[in-house]
């Protein structure tokens, strides 16, 4: 039994840029690159960070 193969994967980066043609990943200023450091899912460890950098916990108000 062979299995088949996948498609190849586009990261959210790219997808963003398939889908808005902006290359989220570039730097507006200098014109490098941004690094993904960490995807965080897991609640706590966000409220940690946010915390930490200062961030508000809750998003903005809806309208």
């Amino acid at each position: 039994m062979t299995r088949r193969q996948r498609a190849p994967r586009l990261d959210w980066a790219g997808l963003l840029q398939c889908t808005f043609k902006q290359d989220v990943l570039l730097r507006g200023r200098c014109g490098g690159r941004r690094r993904l450091l960490a995807y965080l899912a897991h609640s706590p460890a966000v409220r940690h960070v946010l915390e930490h950098l200062k961030r508000p916990l809750d998003g903005p108000p809806l309208a």
